[in-house]
């Protein structure tokens, strides 16, 4: 019984070292994607500034155009 167990033991190891592994790929694979999502969130943001600006000018040119039709 004490070596089937300690097989099982040995196998049991063998099988969280490989976990073990695995979840440092992850954990770097989550690190790299973090990065780029916080690249993404500023491009955005960079984005979203732009757009403002874009409707702000499209406000005023309908302005303008309404102005113009009245006249």
């Amino acid at each position: 019984l004490c070596a089937h167990a300690h097989a099982l033991c040995a196998h049991s190891h063998a099988l969280c070292a490989h976990a073990h592994a695995l979840c440092a790929h992850a954990h770097a694979l989550c690190a790299h994607a973090h990065a780029l999502c916080a690249h993404a969130h500023a491009l955005c943001a960079h984005a979203h500034a732009l757009c403002a600006h874009a409707h702000a000018l499209c406000a005023h040119a309908h302005a303008l155009c309404a102005h113009a039709h009245a006249l």
